[in-house]
């Protein structure tokens, strides 16, 4: 997954002042931006690791555990 599409997938992402499942103590909001934020620092056509990819899964899908 490259950066671009990362950022695509945030985009649809939701949002909301309901507790994440990826982390409760985080909204659903807080941590779509965290995850965007971190995607950010990254170059332009960059492939993300799989940590990142995960997390932007989990992130889109509002999961505890990703499933691709």
């Amino acid at each position: 997954m490259t950066k671009e599409e990362a950022i695509e997938l945030l985009a649809d992402a939701p949002r909301g002042d309901k507790p994440a499942r990826l982390n409760p103590i985080l909204t659903q909001s807080q941590a779509v931006e965290i995850i965007e934020k971190a995607i950010m620092n990254k170059p332009d056509g960059t492939l993300l690791d799989d940590i990142f990819e995960k997390r932007v899964w989990q992130v889109v899908k509002n999961q505890r555990q990703p499933r691709y």
